[in-house]
């Protein structure tokens, strides 16, 4: 079973190579983190990273953009999740590999 799992992962991540530019392995958008639950969004950014992916996006709201930064410089924290920010984010989702929505948005409305 492990020798199985190694196999399909070998098929699915890219070959690192030194002619790769940055964002070539993979672009990761994380959309979450509100005021009150900053950690869910980390972790799902910080696992992409450490899981080989070159860049991460953090979208999140503005409240929860600097608890976010502050654990870890190496995610690109972008506090866009707010109705007047709408056309900036839809450019962004356009650039990204992958998307995982939810962690820590909470329930409010906004």
């Amino acid at each position: 079973m492990k020798d199985l799992c190694r196999d399909l992962c070998k098929h699915i991540v890219p070959a690192l190579s030194s002619t790769l530019h940055k964002g070539q392995a993979g672009r990761i958008g994380i959309i979450g983190g509100c005021e009150e639950y900053t950690g869910a969004p980390y972790f799902a950014g910080i696992s992409a990273l450490r899981l080989g992916a070159d860049l991460v996006h953090v979208m999140c709201t503005p409240s929860a953009a600097i608890p976010i930064k502050s654990y870890c410089p190496d995610l690109m924290v972008m506090p866009i999740l707010c109705k007047d920010k709408a056309p900036q984010f839809n450019n962004w989702v356009k650039r990204l590999h992958c998307v995982v929505i939810g962690p820590g948005l909470g329930r409010d409305v906004e």
